[in-house]
């Protein structure tokens, strides 16, 4: 069983208010940056389901429709569909059951090391089709403006361990 470090995000008096506000929290524990692009679990403490990613755009997407479900933090706009496809809108969390199981993954191949360090984000509001909250990660807490902002920090959080630990192992 896989261990969820969720003090930071638990001490947090502000999500304790209104279980609504567990929605905006998410914990995201990496297994992998294989060629810039991470996979791992993302749980969300509002469903209590942790779901499969594989990238950050599915990991952003993930995140959307979790606070979407719950109308939390809400958004102020409706998200656009292409009128070709407006009735098969695709599904990317699975917040009914489990986590959502890849067929493919090969956990024997986890970078441990990235495994270890986990991070969480909170959104604070949704704008202009976009996310505004803060990140934290293990030794530091970040505030971002927009999901671009997010993703090319989480980027560079992984791209540094990634070098950290190439030069452990020489």
């Amino acid at each position: 069983m896989r261990q969820w470090k969720t003090e930071s995000i638990y001490e947090d008096d502000r999500l304790r208010a209104d279980n609504k506000e567990y929605a905006a929290a998410m914990i995201i524990q990496f297994f992998n940056y294989k060629d810039c692009v991470p996979s791992g679990e993302l749980r969300s403490l509002y469903h209590n389901t942790r779901m499969i990613f594989h990238g950050l755009d599915q990991m952003l997407l993930i995140m959307e429709e979790v606070m979407e479900q719950a109308g939390y933090p809400q958004g102020d706009l409706a998200p656009r569909c292409l009128k070709m496809c407006e009735e098969k809108i695709p599904c990317f969390a699975d917040c009914q059951g489990a986590a959502k199981e890849e067929s493919g993954t090969d956990f024997s191949k986890w970078d441990h090391a990235l495994y270890k360090k986990n991070i969480t984000i909170q959104i604070y509001c949704r704008k202009n089709a976009s996310m505004q909250g803060e990140v934290r990660f293990p030794e530091e807490k970040i505030y971002f403006r927009s999901t671009l902002e997010l993703m090319r920090m989480i980027h560079q959080y992984l791209q540094c361990l990634t070098e950290i630990n190439k030069k452990k192992t020489e």
